[in-house]
């Protein structure tokens, strides 16, 4: 397939950012998969990405009201969910709910995210759907069984809606442990807040490449997110590494029925997810080109 890769910014920008990582990956599978797939940000999209078989469409905040034309208008365009879109009026022409509308199918990270999808947005035509949860390349996240007794990590962007409050308060309720918190502040005022803990520390951004040694490092993860985690990174990378959980109920990733299994079976899970999830996608389009061979 010739796959039209859409997405507001790449991993040389945001090289942190969650999205970005995981559609670096993805775009690797697919490539070894035997497909052409091009990049397309706001800067380069242009009437030329309709000559695409597919247009894989993941955030969009960016793009102008006539890129979001084309992805509307295109025969085969697949959804892509990293979050929860801003979504304008949905009956106004060129919305992003139309793209939704449009899609041949839908992809979610998890179960909670598409199940809160349904709850807060229900108008949205969600059928059909596909589940695929953040792909992570398991053979640099291991347990190699140096962990320490006291540090636990906190691993995501620095937000009240991603739980950095909710850490902090667990760091202040467990003095017994070391909090070390890694990533992007959404305001100083969270770094200044974590600082202000006793037994919490702000370490700053740590790159893809750090992160293993650094969960292998530490004893445990803490997450406990204010939203519904559409799947959550660092607890399947921390899983991965061997490390102990701490975590809330919002965690998308754990509400999979594979999430209680062993670790062996879920490090297979994880392996295999962006290529069942290419499998859907190639199939998505067979389909399409079935019925357009179809003689009338």
């Amino acid at each position: 397939m010739k796959v039209a890769w859409v997405h507001d910014h790449l991993l040389d920008e945001i090289p942190d950012g969650g999205a970005q990582i995981s559609n670096d990956k993805l775009i690797q599978t697919g490539r070894e998969r035997g497909h052409q797939v091009d990049i397309f940000t706001p800067k380069n999209t242009t009437e030329d990405i309709m000559g695409y078989d597919l247009i894989s469409v993941h955030n969009a905040k960016f793009f102008t009201h006539k890129h979001l034309l084309f992805f509307i208008r295109h025969p085969m365009v697949v959804k892509h969910e990293h979050d929860y879109w801003n979504l304008v009026d949905p009956s106004q022409e060129g919305s992003k709910s139309e793209i939704w509308k449009n899609s041949k199918l839908g992809v979610f990270l998890s179960p909670g995210q598409h199940q809160t999808y349904k709850r807060l947005m229900p108008w949205l035509q969600l059928e059909p759907y596909t589940l695929s949860p953040s792909p992570v390349d398991v053979e640099a996240f291991q347990d190699l069984g140096k962990h320490s007794e006291d540090i636990v990590v906190c691993v995501s962007s620095m937000s009240q809606h991603k739980g950095t409050i909710n850490a902090a308060r667990w760091a202040q309720d467990n003095p017994n442990y070391k909090v070390h918190f890694y990533g992007r502040p959404a305001h100083p005022d969270f770094v200044a807040m974590v600082n202000n803990v006793p037994n919490a520390e702000y370490k700053g951004v740590a790159s893809l490449d750090e992160m293993p040694e650094i969960y292998n490092n530490a004893y445990g993860l803490i997450h406990m997110p204010q939203w519904m985690e559409p799947c959550g990174r660092s607890v399947i990378e921390a899983r991965l590494c061997g490390c102990k959980l701490f975590l809330n109920e919002r965690i998308g990733v754990a509400t999979y029925s594979w999430w209680s299994h062993s670790d062996s079976e879920f490090r297979e899970i994880i392996k295999d997810a962006p290529i069942k999830l290419w499998e859907e996608m190639e199939k998505t389009n067979a389909k399409r080109l079935s019925k357009r061979d179809i003689k009338v």
